[in-house]
Order: C-alpha cells, then structure tokens, then sequence
C-alpha cells in the first residue's frame, strides 16, 4: 500500500497492454521501447483465435507514465495547491476528475472497442481529483504570448534600434530580464522542437525546391533574366514581412497563383505581371514555420515543451497574419523583421546550425507554402549561366507574362 501510494496507482493488475490501442505517438512509443514479448490482454482477436505473441508493456509501467505525466502538469489539490473553504466546502479553483483526464489526454485508435482501458486506468490511478500544479499562475503559453505581444509593441512604439540596451525590464522569477528576451526562447524552442526543413539527402546530394517568384511591372518591361525578377538589389529592396528595406532577400511561394496574389496591386490594372520558377543549387537548411508539433503530455523528454507548443502556435499564427498596405506596413513589420535577423544572425551562433531561409504559411491562402531564402540579387542567376556563388537559379523557359486585369478575370 506505501509502494502504490508512491507510485500514485494501485499495483497488482497483470494485464498487459501492446500499443496498437493508442493512438498517442508517446504512449506508442513507450510501449515499443521499453515492452517485451506476449500476449494483449486488450486485443479481442487474440483471445479468440489464440494466443499471438506482440510486443507489450506491463500495466503497472503504462500507470506509472501516465501518472507521471499527468503530475507534470496537475497535481493533487489535497496537498495544499489550491485553498479549500471549509465553510462552504468549495474549492478555489477549478478541478479535475481523474476520469476526465483520462479521456482528454488519452487517445485511442478506436475509442469504442477500446474504452475497457480507460476504464482501468482511471480505475487504478488513486488521485480522485486534481488541479493545476500552479493554478494561481499565468500558463507558460499563456505568459510567452503576453511577452511576445509585449515585444511587439516595445519595438513599434517605444524603441526601435537599440532595444538590446535598452533599459527596460521584465520580471520573471525573481529576476528581470531584457523584453528581447523572448528572442533567444523562440530559437531555444525551435531548436528544441527540431523545426527545421533540410533539403540534404545521403550522398552529399539534395533535394529540389520548386520556388515560383512574380513581379508586376510597366507593360513595355520584359523580364527574362534572373537580375529582373530575382531577388531585389540592395537599393530597390522594400520592407516586407522578414526584410527591412534596404536589406535584400527572396521571397518565393510553392505554386504560381500563390506568386501572383502575394505580389498583385490590383489598382494598377494597366500593368503586367510576369511570374517564374527558381530551384536551389544545394542543400537548404530551414526554419519551418509551418509546423508544429502537437507535444503529448506523456512525451516525458520533451515535457518543457508541452505548454510551449502552444505558444509557438500562436506565435506561427501571428507572425502570418495579413498586413493591410497603408503606409504603416514599414513599422508592423518590424517584430517578425527583428525574429528574422535573429535566426539569420544569432540562431547559427548560439546553436551551432546554419540557416538558409524561413519557410512560412501564405498569408493569402494557409494552405500554400511560403519561403524567405537568405539570397542576394547576385546569388540569383541564370540556369544558363549560374555562378558559383548562385543559391538560387531561374528555369528561364518557365516565365509567364500577363496583364493584371487578366489575372484578376481569371482569379
């Protein structure tokens, strides 16, 4: 009894479990890890047409990950978590059944077939309720997206050069810290996640990106050569959601629509847009924005990222939402313009990998997929002619030109 009170489950079930029942990657894993041959006691077909061996996990070690997890993030409120008001026999804050969590948390293959096991964990869990570890906190997604809307507005209402040095400071416990903090927990969250997209494949060899670039221009102007609808030179690079003017770098999408609405100003209808097809000559190596990982709260190496996967979501979500092109676009985007010289600049430094690019959700249309690649107008070249300093080159043949007022009868 001491033993199961330690443990916080009920020891003595025999049964044995195989993962095939969970549809939660980390409970699936645990299982294929650290089981061992015999038989499911969960799986109907065996029983009736004999014994098949699989590979399973005794009950007791699937109680003790799931009591584990759980208590990484709730806990008992009978051990003073939260205050109990003995007059009115309410407790000051919100509670838990055990049974609930269970079935929040724990995701089945078929949840009809298979609610005998729920059954039975909730069963031998001996914690009837619970409550938040830290119920009088704000979450960690909670306080990170406070911190970056914070952030935020710091930089496009306070201080806009110098906010490294800036004397500002937030309190964070028990000690304050600079807002641009939210920096380095952005990248250590990213490397953390493993959010990355690299085209590098066995051999020295790479996969190949397809990146469709559009330009609109005067219609006297033709453009087929990589100078003309490459990336910007240093003197004609305008502000956009991950550049600075003045600061040069490509912007590509996966698919030519895509291409032409992000760059369209449909107001100039008497002009033409001319659109083509750019491919990588070696291995990229990027940030992927356009993932992230639901974390479960019984992936146990990765639990210091459970609350942070949330954040990230909405941080993802933000970072890609429209910008109405007022005039005032050159100071809403300089939060995402500052995150992006930090993964261009810092990110490699502090964690030892090289970054090429940003890959992003399209503001225009999320199902579609949007790149920044650190390329300058002279490592845009020709297929004909590439240099060898070229990371990206145009397949001239590709290009395609037509008026505005085709592309918006045509949608």
């Amino acid at each position: 009894m001491i033993e199961d009170q330690e443990n916080g489950f009920t020891s003595g079930n025999d049964s044995f479990v195989c993962s095939k029942h969970f549809a939660d990657y980390a409970i699936r894993g645990f299982i294929e890890s650290h089981g061992g041959g015999g038989q499911c006691s969960y799986c109907k077909e065996d029983k009736e047409n004999g014994t098949k061996e699989r590979r399973v996990l005794s009950f007791d070690d699937l109680l003790a990950l799931v009591v584990e997890g759980f208590g990484n993030e709730y806990g008992d409120p009978n051990n003073g978590i939260i205050r109990y008001d003995g007059e009115t026999g309410q407790w000051d804050g919100r509670l838990y059944h055990t049974s609930d969590l269970v079935s929040e948390h724990i995701e089945l293959v078929n949840e009809e077939d298979d609610q005998e096991i729920l059954e039975d964990i909730s069963n031998c869990i001996i914690t009837d309720i619970w409550c938040q570890r830290h119920p009088y906190m704000p979450s960690e997604n909670e306080e990170l997206s406070f911190d970056w809307d914070f952030f935020c507005q710091f930089l496009k209402h306070r201080v806009r050069y110098v906010f490294y040095k800036h004397s500002e400071k937030i309190d964070k416990e028990y000690k304050q810290v600079s807002p641009s903090y939210i920096l380095g927990e952005i990248g250590k969250f990213i490397n953390g996640l493993e959010l990355f997209y690299n085209t590098r494949k066995d051999g020295g060899l790479f996969d190949i990106i397809e990146l469709y670039r559009a330009r609109q221009h005067k219609r006297k102007e033709k453009i087929s050569r990589a100078c003309q609808i490459g990336t910007a030179p240093e003197s004609k690079a305008t502000a956009n959601r991950f550049s600075a003017a003045g600061i040069p770098m490509f912007y590509g999408t996966s698919d030519k629509k895509t291409a032409v609405l992000e760059t369209r100003n449909k107001k100039k209808k008497n002009e033409y847009i001319s659109v083509g097809k750019f491919k990588n000559t070696r291995e990229l190596n990027l940030i992927d924005l356009t993932r992230v990982p639901n974390i479960s709260i019984f992936d146990l190496e990765k639990s210091e990222f459970y609350n942070t996967s949330f954040f990230l979501k909405h941080f993802i979500i933000k970072i890609a939402e429209p910008i109405i092109k007022d005039g005032r676009e050159h100071f809403e985007y300089v939060p995402t313009q500052v995150v992006t010289e930090y993964l261009r600049h810092l990110f490699p430094a502090q964690f030892k990998k090289k970054v090429d690019g940003i890959r992003y959700k399209s503001s225009i249309d999320n199902s579609k997929i949007c790149y920044v690649i650190f390329a300058t107008a002279d490592q845009c070249a020709n297929d004909k002619d590439p240099s060898n300093d070229a990371i990206l080159v145009l397949e001239r043949k590709s290009i395609l030109r037509f008026s505005v007022k085709k592309s918006i009868k045509n949608r």
